[in-house]
C-alpha cells in the first residue's frame, strides 16, 4: 500500500486488510446487492495509526496516554494541523478507491476528544495565529481538508452527524450519515443535506431493546416534508 506502516496498529499482524481484499470484498458484496462503504475514520479513534506513523499524532498526549486503557480508541485524536495527518490520509484513500472504483468516501468524524488537542502547544499556538476560536472550529478545518482529498479521487465524502451537531458545514453534495439519535435525521435534512439514515435508537443491533419489530417499524421519513424525504438516500 502507499502508506504500509499502518499495519502496524493492527490488531494482529494477520489482521490487516491488503488492496486484494478490499477489491474481493467489493465485488463479493456487490454481486449480492450490497454497497460496501468504507470508513476511514479521523481525526477521532486514529490511534492506532501513531504506531506507524507517529508524526500525526499530539505529541504529548499520544506520549503521555497508557499503552493500553478503556478509551483510548476515542481519546487520541489525530493532529489536525500535521501535514503528515493528510499525507497519510490521502494515501489510505487513494489505495482504497484505486483497489475498488468507490464512488463514496466515509471520513468520519465522529467522537473526537478535544483534550488531546487542548494540550499540544502547537495546535493551541496554530489556533492563536489563524484566529481559530474553538475546537469544533479546528475540526471543521481537518473536515475541509479531509473532503478535498475525497473529492480529488473522484469520491463523495460521508461524516458523520457529529460533525453536523458541532457546526461542521461542508459542500452540500457532502452527506451525513445519522447515527446518534433519529432526530437528528430532520436537522440535517432541514439544512438542505443528503442523509443516510443509522440511528442507534432503532437500527444498533448492540441495543437490546431494538426489536426486529421495532427496527422494522421505524420510517426515517415520518414527520419530514416531501423535500426532506428526497434528501435521504439510504440507511444501515
Amino acid at each position: 500500500t502507499s502508506a504500509p506502516l499502518i499495519s502496524r496498529g493492527a490488531y494482529t499482524p494477520k489482521q490487516a486488510y491488503s488492496e486484494k481484499d478490499l477489491r474481493e470484498m467489493t465485488e463479493y458484496a456487490m454481486d449480492r446487492g450490497v454497497r460496501l462503504l468504507f470508513e476511514v475514520d479521523g481525526p477521532g479513534h486514529t490511534m492506532s495509526w501513531g504506531k506507524g506513523y507517529p508524526g500525526m499524532m499530539p505529541t504529548r498526549c499520544y506520549q503521555e496516554m497508557p499503552q493500553q486503557c478503556n478509551q483510548c480508541y476515542r481519546d487520541v485524536a489525530a493532529n489536525p494541523i500535521a501535514d503528515e495527518t493528510f499525507e497519510v490520509l490521502a494515501a489510505v484513500l487513494g489505495d482504497i478507491v484505486a483497489s475498488t472504483d468507490t464512488q463514496f468516501l466515509h471520513l468520519g468524524g465522529d467522537e473526537v476528544d478535544y483534550d488531546c488537542w487542548a494540550m499540544d502547544e502547537g495546535i493551541t499556538q496554530f489556533m492563536s495565529k489563524h484566529g481559530i476560536s474553538d475546537y469544533a472550529q479546528l475540526l471543521g478545518s481537518y473536515v475541509e481538508r479531509a473532503i478535498k482529498i475525497a473529492n480529488d479521487n473522484g469520491a463523495t465524502a460521508l461524516l458523520w452527524e457529529d460533525t453536523f451537531m458541532a457546526g461542521v458545514r461542508p459542500p452540500k453534495d457532502t452527506i451525513f450519515d445519522v447515527w446518534t439519535n433519529s432526530t437528528n435525521v430532520a436537522l440535517v435534512t432541514e439544512a438542505g443535506y443528503r442523509v443516510v439514515a443509522a440511528p442507534a435508537d432503532f437500527w444498533y443491533m448492540d441495543h437490546t431493546d431494538n426489536t426486529w419489530q421495532k427496527m422494522y417499524g421505524y420510517d426515517p421519513a415520518a414527520g419530514l416534508t416531501a423535500e426532506q424525504e428526497s434528501l435521504i438516500v439510504g440507511g444501515e
